[in-house]
């Protein structure tokens, strides 16, 4: 069976997000920042998401008020904290509201699955 459009994707996407980390070009929102203290997660279970990450679970489009653009998506992702917790994950691709072109990726949720 051939893959959907979004499974053909994923490997592209998530390169372009581990690419964006490694290289400090993730945007972080302040929301992340609370998110990841409230969870008691650290950078290094950050790093250690980003890069084994391997499964996008779900797309849907994001709607900022700061930045709206037909293009810009929310990616959901789910995997392991270095001690074992599930934790959650959802990045946003970023768009110029005007000209369309691609600006960044923004981490805007890091936190424990509950």
């Amino acid at each position: 069976m051939a893959p959907t459009l979004m499974e053909g994707l994923t490997p592209q996407v998530l390169m372009q997000i581990k690419t964006a980390y490694r290289h400090g070009r993730l945007v972080r929102t302040d929301d992340v920042v609370q998110d990841m203290g409230d969870s008691n997660l650290y950078e290094a279970d950050l790093a250690n998401f980003i890069d084994e990450i391997d499964n996008i679970y779900k797309t849907g489009n994001a709607h900022s008020p700061k930045r709206s653009h037909k293009n810009n998506m929310h990616y959901y992702m789910k995997g392991k904290s270095i001690d074992g917790r599930d934790v959650f994950c959802k990045v946003s691709s970023s768009y110029h509201p005007i000209t369309g072109e691609f600006v960044c990726w923004t981490l805007t949720s890091f936190c424990e699955w509950k």
